[in-house]
């Protein structure tokens, strides 16, 4: 089910987002494309919500991951399969952070059951735990700050229209 005020172009911008992101990765090195495609979807994509039966709600944060996550299966596989990225202690907040509506729903039994902490919880991956896992993949050494956003005062032309 879609939002009852979606009109054409938003459904184009939301499932436009996907062929976006893959551009992204075609066009730009990966890690600038991951900045670029959250930054894009993030700042442009209309605040709408598909009801998908049996998946999480498809959101702009949703169609962003999926991009992304496709374009890094296609483009960038190695980086994926390199296991670059291993838990640390300071990715101990955003799993439990991810994990808390399942004790949520243990803690209020009858009302709630274990499918609905078991949804809540991936609704939670989807929208904050993919991010932050793409977050982690591509941006955390020191090397990478340098595509970073914070970078951009250097480049005033890029830097413009954020300091409107």
């Amino acid at each position: 089910m879609l939002e009852t005020s979606a009109t054409p172009l938003v459904w184009i911008a939301m499932f436009g987002c996907i062929p976006f992101v893959l551009a992204m990765f075609a066009l730009l090195p990966p890690r600038r494309a991951v900045l670029v495609s959250f930054l894009v979807a993030w700042l442009f994509l209309p605040v709408a919500k598909f009801d998908l039966q049996g998946l999480p709600d498809y959101t702009k944060m949703s169609a962003t991951c999926a991009g992304v996550l496709l374009a890094i299966i296609i483009f960038d596989i190695e980086h994926l399969l390199s296991l670059s990225y291993a838990p640390k202690w300071v990715d101990f907040p955003m799993i439990v952070w991810c994990l808390c509506p399942l004790a949520t729903a243990i803690s209020n039994q009858p009302d709630l059951t274990y499918h609905d902490g078991l949804a809540y919880v991936f609704d939670r991956l989807v929208s904050w735990g993919l991010p932050y896992l793409i977050g982690r993949l591509y941006l955390s050494n020191r090397g990478d700050y340098a595509t970073s956003p914070s970078r951009l005062h250097r480049r005033p032309a890029l830097s413009s229209p954020v300091r409107l």
